[in-house]
């Protein structure tokens, strides 16, 4: 199936969709807040690379099947951060893969719940999301 007809079968099922805008989020009290509010995160979130990967590999309190994230103005993102970390928006996409990863391993586990939540990220037309994601191997969709 072609990726914008994948897009449109998800969206019109049991979906949430959370918007994460760079412009909003240039350092990391923003990010964490936008991320926070997007997705009701739960109050025990400890506003660090390490518990967004725990969150999101969770998302029990999600009442829908399908998370959808879209991102725009990814090279925005975090950008007031840059100077001191520039590999900070690979580091992110990497996070972002993980968790895509992880949630592929735990489908086939009998411990994992019967209808598990599946999560989707959506980058919004980026040449250097693009670039992270060729540079490291992570497979993508260009809808």
């Amino acid at each position: 199936m072609e990726s914008n007809e994948s897009l449109k079968k998800l969206m019109s099922e049991n979906c949430q969709i959370s918007w994460w805008d760079g412009k909003e989020a240039k350092n990391w009290s923003a990010f964490y807040d936008m991320v926070s509010e997007s997705l009701s995160l739960p109050e025990y979130f400890g506003r660090n690379m390490d518990a967004l990967f725990d969150c999101l590999s969770d998302l029990s309190w999600i009442s829908a099947q399908n998370i959808l994230i879209v991102i725009e103005h990814f090279e925005d993102l975090l950008s007031d951060e840059l100077s001191g970390n520039p590999e900070l928006l690979t580091d992110l996409v990497l996070l972002l893969s993980d968790v895509i990863q992880e949630q592929d391993r735990n489908a086939g586990f009998t411990s994992y719940p019967i209808n598990p939540k599946s999560i989707y990220f959506c980058i919004i037309s980026s040449k250097e999301a693009e670039d992270i994601l060729r540079k490291n191997k992570i497979p993508f969709s260009i809808i």
